[in-house]
């Protein structure tokens, strides 16, 4: 079985088209799609099935890139648009949760000795009676014992 469509390169040229508009404003090196039309056959194309696997994927883009995780998460969260509530593990950096929201509710709970992210304040009322409230177009980093608060530019948020 295929996954691949019919017509390889009028999907690649469509994708284009919709990731061009996905990322008018992010200045990125669109010659990879032009190589990949050109260069189908010999190319890995990989295929993304949910936003979530997009997010993903721009995260490991930019690390790879030479960036930091708290980096990379800040800089996929300046390209994103429309809203998004995010939590980000990083495998290599154990007890850390990277937390980002736009227009979508996100709650930081705190507590004695521990601190935890989600939705809404009901899912946290049996583990704490304290929040923190995220604005649109912040990111949080979140460990057992704090939080910190921060821009998208990277300034701390004092609250």
């Amino acid at each position: 079985m295929s996954l691949l469509p019919d017509d390889p390169f009028k999907h690649l040229a469509n994708i284009r088209k919709d990731f061009d508009r996905m990322f008018a404003a992010f200045p990125f090196d669109m010659n990879f799609f032009d190589n990949m039309l050109s260069n189908f056959g010999n190319m890995k194309v990989d295929v993304y099935e949910t936003d979530t696997e997009v997010i993903v994927a721009l995260v490991e883009k930019f690390a790879a890139d030479g960036l930091e995780t708290e980096e990379a998460f800040r800089k996929t969260l300046t390209v994103l648009k429309g809203s998004y509530a995010i939590a980000l593990l990083d495998a290599q950096k154990n007890g850390i949760i990277f937390v980002g929201k736009n227009k979508s509710p996100l709650l930081v709970g705190v507590g004695d000795s521990f601190n935890v992210v989600a939705s809404d304040a009901m899912a946290m009322l049996q583990v704490t009676d304290q929040f923190v409230e995220l604005m649109d177009k912040e990111m949080v980093i979140v460990t057992q014992e704090k939080i910190t608060i921060k821009d998208l530019n990277g300034t701390v948020v004092e609250r």
